[in-house]
């Protein structure tokens, strides 16, 4: 029997090792009706393997296969491969009974058993796959029973198939199949793209492509090429929360809302760096901005991440206390003008102390400052070697300046320096 034709399964290579592998499973499993199998799949780094264990009723000669498969990499791809393989070697109107730990596989599975058809091609992912396990079930007139297996519980048979799934270390093209898409009956046409059958529905593939396109274009411009030059920096930025953060609600929603548009309004313009800030007015613009710095402090560049500065916040206090004032002479405009009037002298003054005492502690704060140099220069000047070529007075003890040197290191009192010539011409007065 050709495998290759009959069941639209391909090795990746001119050598028979999988379809050796899967004809001599056939031949063990021919005069079994009723057959338990555990299949598993496996998904580690957009590489799949698929394994599977065919239970040996009388004894432990269990059968056992494993290859792996190509494109359109997800574990449920791999677990509804493994199905399919399996599939392949049953014999005609037999019992089959598949246990697997991926719900996904079973309900993709209980679908075609139930003739839902239009699920394959409409709304089910790997159609192809799914496609073909349709018509070798029709073919083969197999009765499947599905099971679904708790992974990682210690159970013998799903921990074989496991590890068959596991990928190696080294692949090959002969351990790696296809599908051969072109032997399928039931579909009058099939979308490909370079030669590869495409696993996914139409309007997905579109979509992604769009998106993709769409942010390459995004990523190209000129504003953008410090960020993507640098490959470390770009790697860390998470780009799907990025991008993300430009709907921050649904995009679905039929009415609209000026409070959304003004958010997603906001987000574009922060991702794109288009913010009116100074830093980019004066990039834009210098003849008219002479300094990318705050208008408001004069201390700090005006970018994306210099919110508030502390003029605005004084500002926000005043204007605060300010509509407190007027709302309480709206809410009593006849009956308490008085006493508004007197709160609100009440008001300025605690706002005039309130600003006075920030102002008071800056100044403070800048004495101190100025007071810790002080001391510091001080501390500074003393410990200090001006002139280690002349002699120097310690007590009454006369020192070169090498010993001087060693004492300023061992922590002794500060040192006096006396030039020689000073000492010199005191002695000879008083000899005279």
């Amino acid at each position: 029997m050709n495998l290759a034709k009959d069941y639209k399964c391909q090795s990746g290579a001119a050598g028979d090792t999988i379809y050796e592998k899967l004809k001599e499973s056939q031949r063990k499993v021919k005069d079994q009706k009723i057959i338990k199998v555990y299949t598993d799949g496996s998904l580690e780094d957009h590489n799949m393997g698929i394994g599977w264990v065919i239970q040996d009723q009388e004894g432990e000669n269990h059968t056992t296969f494993r290859c792996n498969i190509e494109y359109f990499p997800s574990s449920t791809r791999a677990e509804l491969a493994a199905i399919l393989t399996t599939l392949l070697v049953m014999p005609k109107e037999a019992v089959i009974h598949i246990y697997t730990d991926s719900m996904c596989a079973i309900y993709s599975l209980c679908k075609i058993i139930k003739k839902e058809k239009e699920f394959i091609w409409k709304d089910a992912q790997n159609p192809i796959i799914l496609q073909v396990i349709d018509e070798i079930i029709s073919e083969l007139k197999l009765k499947i029973h599905l099971y679904k297996v708790e992974a990682h519980t210690g159970n013998f048979f799903n921990e074989m198939a496991d590890s068959l799934a596991k990928i190696p270390l080294i692949q090959t093209d002969q351990e790696t199949i296809k599908i051969k898409h072109r032997n399928i009956k039931n579909r009058s046409y099939i979308p490909i793209w370079n030669n590869i059958p495409m696993e996914t529905p139409v309007k997905l593939i579109v979509k992604k492509y769009n998106q993709i396109k769409k942010r390459q274009k995004w990523k190209s411009q000129n504003r953008f090429q410090e960020i993507f030059v640098d490959q470390e920096k770009t790697q860390k930025i998470d780009w799907c929360t990025t991008f993300k953060t430009l709907h921050p609600s649904k995009i679905t929603n039929d009415k609209t809302n000026r409070e959304d548009q003004i958010k997603r309004s906001f987000a574009m313009k922060l991702l794109n760096e288009e913010l009116p800030v100074m830093t980019r007015r004066f990039q834009h613009q210098p003849h008219i901005y002479k300094d990318p710095k705050c208008v408001l402090c004069g201390r700090y560049e005006e970018n994306n991440l210099h919110e508030r500065c502390e003029r605005v916040i004084e500002w926000e206090l005043q204007n605060n206390i300010t509509n407190k004032v007027k709302k309480r002479k709206d809410k009593n405009n006849n009956n308490n003008n008085n006493n508004i009037n007197r709160e609100e002298d009440n008001i300025d003054t605690e706002l005039t102390k309130e600003i006075n005492r920030n102002r008071d502690s800056q100044i403070i704060a800048r004495e101190e400052k100025k007071e810790i140099e002080r001391e510091t220069k001080k501390i500074i000047e003393r410990y200090t070697v001006h002139n280690l070529e002349t002699w120097i007075e310690y007590g009454t003890e006369a020192v070169g300046p090498t010993a001087a040197k060693d004492k300023l290191l061992e922590g002794d009192r500060p040192v006096q320096w006396k030039p020689y010539q000073e000492e010199k011409a005191k002695k000879e007065e008083m000899e005279n």
